[in-house]
């Protein structure tokens, strides 16, 4: 079955919410593992960008018949709002107090408000199936594209690049520091210069 392939788990303020492929999202007690709501989200049939717990919403998108990002209540399972992205899979989205991040195929990443409106779009005129998971930090957003694009930085604020950093992963933050895998081992950029720190 297409929700037993994939599923993803996040955890915010005492309850776990996993997602499978199929698009149904459900909440579970962290305590007692008590199934508290279960929802299918609507419109979409393939699920796989893992869904992100905060502030009493959980994130999640879906694709199939185009993308779209959902947003739904974490103590009723209600959906908020949904926001057409394009494609719609493997980006689990990055929060901070400004907006939701997700970015798609050929590094095509959007900001969304945490009510739902577009903030900004950032496109290099690629795109298609597949996207990896943003990370925020510092008022940047760093995204890695699936069609052989350096990895960037962008803006947070309005989703320009800043610049391109070397990183076969997503990044791990420490302080300033930005931490990814390359080809030859681990290395350490400073995020506000771009000079390698040590590697």
């Amino acid at each position: 079955a297409l929700g037993t392939r994939f599923s993803a788990v996040s955890w915010d303020t005492g309850q776990l919410f996993v997602q499978l492929g199929n698009g149904l999202l459900e909440a579970f007690a962290g305590t007692t593992g008590k199934l508290n709501w279960s929802v299918q989200l609507p419109n979409e049939y393939m699920f796989t960008s893992p869904p992100t717990a905060t502030a009493g919403v959980v994130y999640t998108a879906g694709s199939g018949s185009g993308g779209l990002l959902y947003a739904v209540s974490e103590s009723t399972g209600t959906v908020e709002w949904s926001q057409p992205v394009e494609n719609g899979d493997h980006s689990a989205p990055s929060v901070d107090s400004t907006g939701i991040y997700v970015s798609y195929a050929g590094e095509l990443s959007y900001k969304f408000s945490t009510s739902g409106h577009l903030l900004w779009t950032h496109t290099n005129g690629l795109e298609g199936g597949g996207g990896r998971t943003t990370v925020v930090h510092r008022s940047q957003v760093w995204i890695r594209g699936d069609a052989g694009q350096p990895p960037t930085i962008l803006d947070a604020s309005t989703g320009a690049t800043v610049r391109t950093f070397v990183g076969l992963t997503t990044p791990a933050f420490y302080g300033d520091d930005a931490v990814s895998t390359t080809a030859s081992g681990l290395q350490a950029t400073n995020v506000k210069s771009g000079a390698i720190v040590w590697t």
